[in-house]
């Protein structure tokens, strides 16, 4: 794990994130070590910039990434530190039995608004769709043409029923995707996470870091 940088992991920290996340006890600690194996892979420092997060979390798109990590970067200084950290996989955490299957939906659903409307006005432009729609279609390694992106994004549009021909409300993309359970899986898909397998990246780049020190030495 990150070495001089990595904190023990307080109690009241503890508590207060099984009470505000899914996770139990146990696999918050488990974020823990995993946290400051992500934090050291470009830089020991004891927090997680872009690059770190983008490597740990898989996410192929290093534009959409960044989108994600700005919004968990809850006080913009371009870094996650460890809380931040807990609740973002909280959010991107695969919904089951053992969760709170709907809350966890309604907080991607939410959460991924937030990720289209990057002017933050409350609505989702044509544009800012046709952004957040390319860098997904990157995400998946899925080449896509203008003319195809245009005609997606028209078909949404038209498909979502909008009240005004410009832009979507929240209301309106909820209904969007709660209404197809195929565009609510392939959402679910594309704003989630396996967390255990995300732990399990974790600790292979603690391993070949380790390797790369020695074969330094």
């Amino acid at each position: 794990m990150g070495g001089k940088h990595g904190k023990p992991l307080g109690k009241k920290v503890l508590t207060s994130l099984t009470q505000e996340t899914n996770f139990d006890a146990g696999t918050v600690k488990r974020l823990h070590i995993a946290f400051h194996i992500i934090s050291s892979t470009v830089k020991d420092d004891g927090v997680i910039d872009a690059e770190e997060f983008q490597t740990a979390i898989g996410f192929h798109s290093a534009k959409f990434c960044r989108r994600i990590f700005q919004l968990f970067d809850g006080d913009d200084d371009l870094l996650i530190n460890f809380e931040e950290f807990v609740k973002a996989m909280n959010i991107l955490m695969l919904p089951s039995a053992s969760n709170d299957k709907d809350g966890l939906v309604e907080e991607k659903l939410k959460f991924s608004f937030q990720v289209y409307d990057e002017d933050k006005d409350n609505k989702i432009s044509k544009v800012e769709l046709s952004n957040a729609f390319s860098d997904v279609m990157d995400t998946r390694n899925i080449t896509i043409t203008k003319a195809q992106l245009a005609a997606v994004v028209n078909a949404t549009f038209k498909q979502a029923s909008t009240a005004n021909a410009d832009f979507i409300t929240y209301e309106e993309y909820r209904s969007l995707i709660k209404s197809n359970p195929n565009s609510l899986q392939n959402f679910i898909a594309a704003y989630s996470v396996d967390i255990d397998a995300a732990l399990q990246n974790a600790a292979a780049m603690h391993r070949a870091a380790k390797q790369k020190k020695k074969k330094k030495k």
